[in-house]
């Protein structure tokens, strides 16, 4: 996942994650039995944040 935002912090990310790991589980078929984290990254292309998006 991008963002344009270089001072975006985990906020914003963790109230989507309930709406980004439900888009995966249906339009990609993603499993959550393990856990799932995502990686943020900036407008640089530096990781920015890692979602823990387990359930």
């Amino acid at each position: 996942m991008w963002t344009h935002n270089p001072d975006d912090d985990a906020e914003p990310f963790d109230e989507l994650k309930d709406s980004i790991t439900g888009f995966l589980q249906r339009e990609e078929g993603l499993s959550l039995r393990q856990g799932y984290l995502m990686d943020v990254f900036g407008p640089d292309g530096k990781l920015q944040h890692r979602l823990d998006a387990r359930p």
